[in-house]
């Protein structure tokens, strides 16, 4: 895996963590009523997005079951319409969608790390 690729999955997977963290405990309620959190996790999702579209067809390819549209798209709603973005819905994904994707990353850099391997790159 080129290392431009793998640091985009590193920094997927490092975003997905911190806003976990902050949302950590939190009810639906609780995140909803705090402008600062529901930002930050906007904003980690717009991240989330930008990241992804720059990831390189075969590296999506190689998670198929993962809604990469669907991710990126996201992220166009809240950078071009962050005005009427439905934080319910925000709330869904991080609580429904960012689990799975962080095993999917996860995944991904573990067989680009072994593909490198057998390859004889070396980081």
């Amino acid at each position: 895996m080129p290392e431009e690729e793998r640091l985009r999955l590193v920094a997927i997977a490092e975003r997905i963590s911190l806003v976990c963290a902050w949302v950590e405990g939190l009810a639906e309620e609780d995140f909803l009523a705090d402008l600062m959190v529901r930002d930050a996790a906007a904003m980690s999702l717009l991240v989330i997005g930008e990241t992804a579209r720059r990831l390189l067809d075969e590296t999506k390819a190689a998670a198929p079951e993962t809604p990469w549209s669907a991710i990126i798209s996201l992220r166009n709603r809240i950078a071009h319409g962050y005005e009427t973005v439905d934080h319910r819905l925000v709330w869904r994904v991080l609580r429904e969608d960012l689990p799975s994707l962080a095993r999917t990353v996860a995944r991904l850099l573990e067989a680009g790390q072994a593909g490198d391997a057998r390859s004889g790159a070396t980081a």
